[in-house]
């Protein structure tokens, strides 16, 4: 039991190794993004730019920001499959496998401050997980997402406990990272301002948001500048420009109808599909 107690992390890691290991082939779900990913990773390391070179009109990319597509790239060049995807497709899973393994060692570590049980649980309910285990079996920017975020909370915390300014700039630092890895990662920006606002910590919170709104005003403002190439997603239009159509696909404006629709489409999934499987898998 001792030795059980004083291992703990690495038997879970070890689980979520098996468990996710188990799940690997060579092949891709039919979802689409993978296969973007993968192409704008190819067109990085060939030196032909962030651009969907598998379209004819190697039109620049505008919707996913390239961090992952700079770690897939990494991947290729690592590996020597620049010019052969499908020989690349498991490399490039086991990136997402080995960011399952430290995205459930920082759950631990993150919590282990808290409640050693409480973050021994979750760190086992994070190794099993279904939907975290599928996407740790694939290529797709959510367990990168998750590995980064996680990495921010953990800086963050410390910056709590010791208000240290280069810790705080070392969150902004990462905060940034995160978002060019997803975009929602404004999200957790201005959840920390928010946080460090309520604590009366302005000058702390405009030195996040500055340092972080540099960094990322160059995509925003890339993506911008790019002429519209076409209705296929991401292909000179970003995120404004979807949110204000009427489908990702479309090119005409939506309406309060078709917003009013969007929103309770979402709420109903998320309600009865995404947020139960997720909180609830095993049922």
């Amino acid at each position: 039991m001792r030795l059980l107690s004083k291992y703990r992390l690495i038997f879970i890691l070890i689980l979520a190794l098996l468990c996710a290991a188990s799940l690997l082939n060579e092949h891709l779900v039919p979802a689409g993004d993978n296969a973007t990913y993968m192409i704008l990773g190819q067109s990085l390391v060939t030196g032909r730019g962030y651009r969907m070179i598998s379209d004819p009109r190697t039109p620049a990319m505008a919707l996913y920001p390239p961090g992952y597509p700079l770690l897939l790239a990494g991947v290729l060049a690592l590996t020597g499959t620049a010019y052969d995807l499908v020989a690349a497709i498991l490399p490039m899973k086991l990136l997402s496998l080995v960011l399952h393994l430290g995205a459930t060692a920082l759950v631990y570590t993150v919590l282990k401050r808290r409640n050693v049980t409480l973050a021994t649980a979750t760190a086992l309910l994070t190794a099993v997980n279904p939907a975290i285990l599928h996407f740790a079996a694939e290529i797709g920017t959510e367990v990168p997402y998750l590995f980064l975020s996680l990495c921010c909370l953990w800086l963050f915390e410390k910056y709590g406990r010791r208000s240290d300014a280069a810790i705080l700039i070392g969150t902004a630092l990462l905060l940034a990272l995160t978002f060019y890895i997803r975009s929602i990662a404004l999200v957790m920006v201005l959840a920390f301002v928010l946080h460090l606002s309520v604590r009366r910590r302005f000058k702390q919170a405009l030195l996040l948001m500055i340092i972080v709104g540099v960094l990322v005003a160059p995509w925003f403002v890339r993506s911008s500048m790019l002429p519209t190439t076409g209705t296929s997603v991401g292909l000179g239009r970003g995120y404004f420009a979807l949110y204000f159509s009427t489908d990702p696909y479309g090119t005409s404006r939506a309406s309060l109808s078709d917003w009013i629709a969007r929103v309770s489409q979402s709420l109903r999934i998320y309600t009865l599909d995404i947020w139960p499987d997720i909180l609830l898998p095993h049922i």
